[in-house]
């Protein structure tokens, strides 16, 4: 019967490194490692590319099998990152009339166009054509340009509306004004569309529209003082959508204008068949 001595030091004989007991836990542990490695291996590097899958295949014949497992797990998570949108950032330097930019339109012919605070800036994919007051453009500020459904292009400047044709008569650019009368707030033009066959303009001194070659103002509200027309956008119906310095108003085809929010709205646009709204808050 042993002594308790000697049980006390077989027991940390066992427990020592090099003992029969740490042995057998790092044969099974081997084991694991390898079963692990023989089964995750092909699923990882059969997808991965050459040089990757070449990497795994050498690592895996002279280093041991916990770090190879580190290796492919390392080159597996590194495939499955999503990838990044390539961007480049275009200035004056590349072209660009200025590099502030308050609208961007892509056309019916794949052609961007940019109405900046310097005139107005086309990218065909690989250079920028301007197109400034020296031009015929009414101000150098554009705020806004828009397709009209003629393929001829709105646009809305800081000094007045205008329509703009890139291939005038004559092969040059055009612009032909429109006159707004109602002073310096009328020539402050924040937005501009096409819709019912009309041309809806809208400024720091309420909306007008252009009807049969004639200008008028279009009251929006009863009072003397209109409100100021921040943006606007047609629909899939045709229907004019306003928003202005008091509310959001739809215009229908027949009818006066109607009220749909109360409120300051800056931005409406249109998106499938909807209009939606920014708040002034928003």
């Amino acid at each position: 019967m042993a002594r308790d001595g000697e049980t006390s030091r077989r027991f940390v004989a066992r427990s020592r490194p090099g003992s029969e007991t740490t042995g057998a836990l790092r044969a099974i542990t081997r084991k694991l490692l390898r079963n692990f490695s023989e089964v995750f291996f092909p699923a990882v590097y059969s997808g991965l590319p050459g040089n990757a899958s070449r990497l795994v295949c050498t690592a895996k014949r002279s280093v041991r099998p916990n770090v190879v497992a580190m290796i492919a797990t390392f080159l597996a998570a590194t495939q499955c990152r999503p990838s990044m949108i390539p961007a480049k950032h275009y200035t004056t330097s590349d072209g660009l009339a200025r590099d502030s930019v308050h609208c961007i339109l892509r056309d019916r012919n794949s052609f961007l166009w940019f109405a900046t605070g310097e005139g107005i800036s086309r990218f065909d994919g690989y250079q920028f054509t301007n197109y400034r007051v020296t031009d015929g453009l009414p101000d150098r500020d554009v705020r806004a340009i828009v397709e009209a459904q003629d393929g001829s292009f709105l646009v809305a400047t800081g000094g007045g509306a205008a329509r703009f044709d890139p291939y005038g008569d004559g092969g040059g650019a055009q612009f032909a004004p429109y006159l707004l009368n109602g002073g310096y707030k009328a020539q402050s033009v924040r937005s501009v569309v096409d819709a019912q066959g009309m041309v809806w303009i809208g400024t720091d001194a309420g909306l007008f529209v252009v009807r049969n070659g004639a200008t008028q103002i279009f009251r929006l509200t009863d009072g003397a003082e209109q409100p100021e027309v921040t943006s606007l956008a047609r629909d899939a119906d045709g229907n004019v959508w306003v928003g202005s310095s008091e509310a959001l108003y739809i215009l229908h085809k027949q009818g006066p204008a109607q009220e749909v929010a109360r409120g300051v709205c800056r931005h409406c646009w249109r998106k499938a068949t909807e209009c939606w709204r920014q708040p002034s808050s928003g």
